[in-house]
């Protein structure tokens, strides 16, 4: 058999060339393997802000239906979303900002993803304030304070 040196080269540009390409599907893997964590993590996401408007909207139909009760109190609470969205749970607590009229509240939705719980939030007006001219009339106004600090996300 007769062997040239540049046989031993071949052999050692092809291993190089193998650990290249080895490293580069190393790369490409991750990616996707992170891509599809990051897909996962958005659709929690996703569904948690659906969620959360729902409840805002729920929150809002005793003031929008206008029966004794709305005109008093808000009804603030939280709980499960059961087995429509295992895993989800809301929170509604007033604001007390005396900026602000009408009766506000932040309302959250809390889920646990990859070990680390995640929310989502907004605050809403859920029963307008009545102006001095006409009680029956609603300021839908909404203070400055609240345009400024929602405009950045």
């Amino acid at each position: 058999m007769n062997l040239k040196k540049s046989d031993g080269y071949i052999l050692l540009e092809i291993i190089v060339a193998a650990a290249i390409l080895a490293g580069g599907l190393l790369v490409v893997l991750r990616s996707l393997s992170e891509a599809a964590r990051a897909e996962a993590a958005l659709e929690k996401r996703s569904a948690a802000l659906i969620l959360l408007r729902e409840k805002i909207i729920d929150l809002g139909k005793p003031a929008l239906e206008g029966g004794a009760a709305s005109r008093t109190a808000v009804n603030i609470s939280g709980g499960d979303f059961e087995e429509r969205a295992p895993g989800y749970s809301w929170s509604a607590e007033p604001v007390d900002d005396p900026d602000l009229k009408g009766a506000w509240a932040l309302v959250k939705v809390t889920w646990t993803h990859a070990g680390r719980v995640q929310s989502v939030e907004a605050r809403t007006l859920l029963k307008p304030a009545k102006t001095a001219e006409d009680g029956n009339n609603a300021e839908m106004q909404v203070p400055d304070k609240l345009k400024k600090e929602n405009t950045e996300y």
